[in-house]
């Protein structure tokens, strides 16, 4: 399973991968929605796990274009 997570703050990252690690799934990280959707349209995104208050795109925005 391959989970991506966006969120700006690196500390709230860092907390998703460490709560996830013990999961068998491949992580995958991204600064802003802008870098969640490029990383989206070259990988094969099982879940995805926002921030909703993001520069550049805001989660909202992500899960709109994803849709």
């Amino acid at each position: 399973m391959r989970i991506l997570v966006a969120d700006d703050s690196s500390s709230s990252r860092r907390l998703i991968r460490d709560i996830l690690g013990p999961l068998d799934a491949e992580l995958i990280e991204a600064r802003d929605g802008r870098e969640a959707l490029e990383k989206i349209r070259r990988n094969r995104v099982d879940l995805l796990i926002t921030d909703i208050d993001m520069p550049e795109m805001d989660g909202v925005e992500l899960c709109r274009r994803i849709k």
